[in-house]
This record gives C-alpha cells, sequence and structure tokens, in this order.
C-alpha cells in the first residue's frame, strides 16, 4: 500500500507518541514503511492499529485538523479490518431490512462485558439480538413467530 506525504508524516509522528505495543521487529518495520511510503501486506494490520488508535485517541484531529482527521479516516476504510467490518455491516443491513413493515414491540440495549452491547429488537413477528463490539457488529440470534 502506498501512503501521500502528508498521512506518512502525520501517522510517522503518531507512532512515536502514542502508547501501542508490536510485536517484535513490527515497529521498526511500520516506521520504515511509514518513512518510505510504501507497506507490505504484512505491515496493514499493524498500520490498521495504528490509524485506529490514532482515531480513538482524537490524536489527528487535536494535531492535525478535520481535514486530516478525514484523510486518515479514508485510509482506515481501505485497511483490511474495515473491510471486514464493512461486510459484517452489510450482512447486519440485510438481517435488518427484514424487518421492514413489521412493527416494533420492544427495543433493549444490555451491557455484556466492557465495550459490548447487545440490542434486541422485538416485533409482531421475530426478536433479533445484535452485538456490538470492539470487533464489530454481529447477529447473535434470530427468532420466527415469536
Amino acid at each position: 500500500m502506498d501512503l501521500p506525504r502528508e498521512l506518512r508524516d502525520v501517522l510517522l509522528n503518531a507512532l512515536r507518541v502514542l502508547p501501542l505495543t508490536f510485536d517484535p521487529g513490527q515497529r521498526e518495520a511500520l516506521e520504515e514503511g511509514l518513512r518510505t511510503g510504501t507497506l507490505s501486506d504484512a505491515l496493514l494490520e499493524p498500520l490498521a492499529r495504528l490509524v485506529t488508535e490514532s482515531l480513538h485517541s482524537g490524536h489527528v484531529r487535536r494535531l492535525h485538523g478535520p481535514h486530516t482527521e478525514a484523510a486518515v479516516r479514508q485510509l482506515y476504510r481501505r485497511l483490511p479490518p474495515a473491510r471486514q467490518l464493512q461486510e459484517q455491516l452489510r450482512r447486519l443491513s440485510g438481517a435488518l431490512a427484514g424487518l421492514q413493515g413489521q412493527a416494533l414491540q420492544q427495543m433493549n440495549v444490555s451491557l455484556v462485558s466492557p465495550c459490548t452491547y447487545l440490542v434486541t429488537l422485538e416485533t409482531d413477528q421475530c426478536r433479533l439480538q445484535i452485538e456490538f463490539g470492539p470487533e464489530g457488529a454481529e447477529l447473535r440470534s434470530l427468532e420466527l413467530g415469536v
């Protein structure tokens, strides 16, 4: 993956200041890839972790502003973890589309564990549970004829 100079400098700065741990050699390889602007496929997972933490912590927006934050978000959407999450959300949207026209009778959100929540939707025809957590969203159960 090739990165423009603007993003390389932003992410190099983030790599130096954010408290992230990597497997042996990954930090150095990631730093070298950010310096040159070319990252191998093997570095996409560590890059995704760096980009995610840069966005979650507010580091990018605070130091570089909303325009750069938007560029980093766009980069994030190109990385494998984001593409996997987009696929999960596409499947979830398909499941939710099946609820159109049904009368919503009950909705509940409950805590499963830190950063993980369970949304229960009950209609006149079904009950479904969706778990939202750090790894994305997943349809946990679907009961028909409730």
